[in-house]
């Protein structure tokens, strides 16, 4: 019985571990994907603006 006990004990442990590690990882890439979406909305987003009336006005 206590064998038992002590392996759902350590099976306990692993999976916190693990989550804890997920979610680490979870938050850096979250961290770095608005990173980079911040900085491709900067380089991007301007164009996009000097574009969007060119589209907007079709030749008639």
């Amino acid at each position: 019985m206590s064998d038992d006990k002590l392996w759902e004990d350590i099976l306990k442990g692993i999976v916190i571990v693990i989550s804890l590690i997920l979610l680490l990882v979870g938050l850096l890439v979250a961290l770095f994907f608005t990173a980079w979406v911040n900085l491709v909305i900067d380089n991007y987003v301007p164009i996009v603006i000097i574009l969007m009336p060119a589209a907007d006005s079709k030749p008639p």
